[in-house]
């Protein structure tokens, strides 16, 4: 018996000699991410053509999960072996390890020898014990692989309804398209609300040496050319100056000829600017002398436009000899703008109402 034993003891040391020193096959599979992974732990005298055999896995696949182990590996390292249906098949025939106890040679001697005395019942019950655990994680696996695919799937559908979907405050704002003529009074053209509410804006802002406006919504149009709904899509982020009420915008006509825009929505940009020109001057029968500092003097050119708004001022209210002045130069303009997109680097599609001018806001002796 003790011959027997010591056989089998033999041919065991040997078997696990000859085995490549990759006896610690870890059969438990480990999801990362969305991709299924053995985790191995390398041992002294291990290489990577040992643990792909071991395995059943391609070294390229193993290279491509692992990118550190291009350069070597060592003892102590946890590599991580892509799951295959060719692995899959030979991990389900390896026993998960026994962390419980580990055996020493005589004590698995004497289970080689308990199993070589059961063999043949071993041998009865092998096609169903190899068959059932292997289709099992394989249906398990493929379960999982197919549940994965299908939560993403599900993630990037409901990220998109969520995209879509407005918030409460965003569908309380978001103009609605209605077959219903605006019925309000029309409030004239856009355009001169612009020129009103700049006027109003510097007359209540003394000191203020100039205006800019850029308001940005998404308006609709009626039959009529007639802004009929707003949105407010001002942010600071974009620079808006945010003057407007979006209520006050609507009413107004915005285009009278253009039939294509007419029952439309689209994004609109309301842009003005203004600044205020002073001077100190000596109205002069045939000219304007300007004072630019106590010790110059000029005469302004007879050709500007500038002269000619003084002078004429000058003539109507009755003025002469030395006073103070201030012009005020202003540039608006209406924008259809690009994708619904307003911002510094936006793109404009169209402008309309395109207006630069220039009036005197004030002559007085100082």
């Amino acid at each position: 018996m003790l011959k027997v034993i010591s056989t089998v003891l033999f041919i065991f040391l040997c078997s696990q000699f000859s085995q490549g020193q990759v006896a610690n096959i870890n059969s438990s599979i480990k999801v990362i991410g969305s991709e299924a992974f053995y985790m191995h732990e390398i041992l002294e005298g291990q290489e990577i053509e040992m643990i792909s055999e071991a395995y059943g896995a391609d070294i390229p696949a193993i290279l491509a999960s692992n990118p550190k182990i291009r350069t070597g590996i060592k003892p102590g390292m946890i590599l991580k072996v892509p799951f295959a249906v060719g692995s899959a098949e030979r991990m389900s025939k390896i026993p998960p390890p026994d962390t419980s106890r580990a055996n020493s040679p005589i004590q698995e001697a004497v289970r080689l020898l308990q199993d070589e005395a059961t063999k043949q019942q071993v041998s009865e019950t092998k096609t169903k014990v190899d068959e059932s655990p292997g289709e099992t994680e394989l249906a398990q696996l493929a379960a999982l692989s197919q549940s994965i695919s299908e939560g993403l799937s599900a993630l990037t559908e409901l990220k998109s309804v969520i995209e879509e979907t407005p918030t409460e405050k965003e569908a309380d704002a978001k103009p609605t398209v209605s077959s219903e003529p605006y019925m309000a009074e029309a409030k004239g053209g856009i355009g001169d609300f612009l020129d009103q509410f700049a006027t109003s804006y510097l007359g209540k802002n003394d000191t203020c040496s100039s205006l800019t406006l850029k308001e940005y919504f998404i308006i609709r149009l009626n039959e009529q050319g007639q802004i009929t709904n707003v949105k407010d899509e001002r942010t600071e982020t974009n620079e808006n100056s945010m003057y407007l009420n979006p209520e006050e915008v609507k009413g107004h006509l915005l285009i009278a000829n253009e039939e294509v825009l007419k029952n439309k929505i689209l994004p609109l940009g309301l842009h003005y600017q203004a600044r205020r020109i002073s001077y100190s001057l000596k109205v002069k029968k045939t000219r304007l002398r300007v004072f630019n500092d106590p010790l110059y003097v000029e005469h302004m050119a007879q050709e500007s436009k500038h002269n000619t708004l003084l002078r004429q001022y000058a003539i109507d209210n009755g003025i002469s000899g030395k006073c103070d002045a201030t012009i005020v130069e202003t540039k608006r303009f209406v924008s259809f703008q690009n994708a619904f997109e307003y911002n510094p680097f936006g793109l404009t599609d169209t402008l309309i109402l395109v207006k630069d001018s220039a009036y005197v806001e004030r002559m007085f002796s100082p």
